[in-house]
């Protein structure tokens, strides 16, 4: 009985799943690409801003 049950409900919920997962890993792979370009260029503007401010000091200090 347990497992007519479970093959009954992925059957009734899979051609649902099926009719609507290209266009939610389109829109998923849009995103996450969006999401990944900026995260990586706020992590690249931070790590350079932190690099030469840190050059900076360091500099100050040599010349000091």
């Amino acid at each position: 009985m347990p497992r007519r049950r479970s093959t009954t409900s992925t059957r009734s919920t899979l051609p649902s799943s099926a009719h609507w997962v290209p266009a939610v890993s389109h829109w998923y792979i849009c995103f996450h690409s969006i999401f990944f370009t900026v995260y990586f260029a706020t992590y690249t503007s931070f790590i350079y801003l932190f690099v030469l401010v840190l050059g900076r000091r360091v500099i100050n200090f040599d010349g000091n």
